[in-house]
């Protein structure tokens, strides 16, 4: 684990891209006192560790399906699935859940370095409990985040690539129904594959939404 210095920062952004319903503005000082947060995202390892330590059995798999993004999915799989209304780009996948993370002829063989996905809130403060940690405040998350930089919009500048390469990965080219794959990944990648911050922690931008 990595600890972060206690800081008065402002948190927030007045100059962004995303929606005006993520909450981002306006920008207020807040105070974090010195706390501890892992280097990288929960793996898919990890998560599965304490599955089996726990026989822990997730929401997705109580109800029986999750949501998939479509450029993720077979045909066969959109064909005997439904879309999700008003979001035709995420389908219903029934039985996908953390270990069959595209439905029930996937598997996370190939990708435990990958974080997990198809976790509720609930389970990550289940598996934040058997870890003996907690999840991050927003405030925590965003001081990690920033990685010491509070004028850039990244922590690594102002732009998302240095050099002509992605620092992180995201959908490139005509959302939601073209990727581009410019960053060499058209779903998760590795938990390490992108450089870390300054504190040493890698993608808290990118790759997965994340739980506060």
């Amino acid at each position: 684990m990595i600890k972060i210095n206690e800081k008065e920062f402002l948190i927030g952004n007045n100059d962004f891209d995303g929606k005006s319903t993520d909450f981002e503005s306006p920008p207020k000082m807040v105070k974090v006192e010195s706390f501890w947060i892992d280097e990288t995202s929960v793996t898919n390892q990890m998560f599965k560790e304490f599955v089996d330590e726990t026989n822990y059995l997730t929401e997705a798999e109580k109800v029986g399906y999750s949501y998939v993004f479509h450029l993720q999915l077979t045909e066969e799989t959109k064909k005997n699935n439904e879309k999700l209304a008003g979001l035709d780009w995420w389908y219903e996948v029934n039985g996908a859940f953390w270990k069959c993370p595209y439905g029930p002829n996937s598997n996370i063989d190939n990708i435990l370095d990958h974080p997990v996905v198809h976790v509720s809130k609930n389970e990550a403060v289940e598996y934040c409990k058997w870890a003996k940690k907690r999840l991050p405040t927003e405030a925590e998350w965003e001081l990690a985040a920033r990685g010491g930089k509070y004028n850039t919009k990244f922590p690594w500048g102002n732009e998302k690539k240095v050099e002509n390469k992605w620092m992180l990965n995201i959908f490139q080219g005509n959302f939601p129904y073209e990727n581009t794959l410019e960053d060499g990944y058209l779903g998760t990648s590795p938990c390490t594959a992108f450089p870390p911050n300054s504190y040493g922690i890698y993608q808290m931008l990118g790759n997965v939404w994340e739980w506060c």
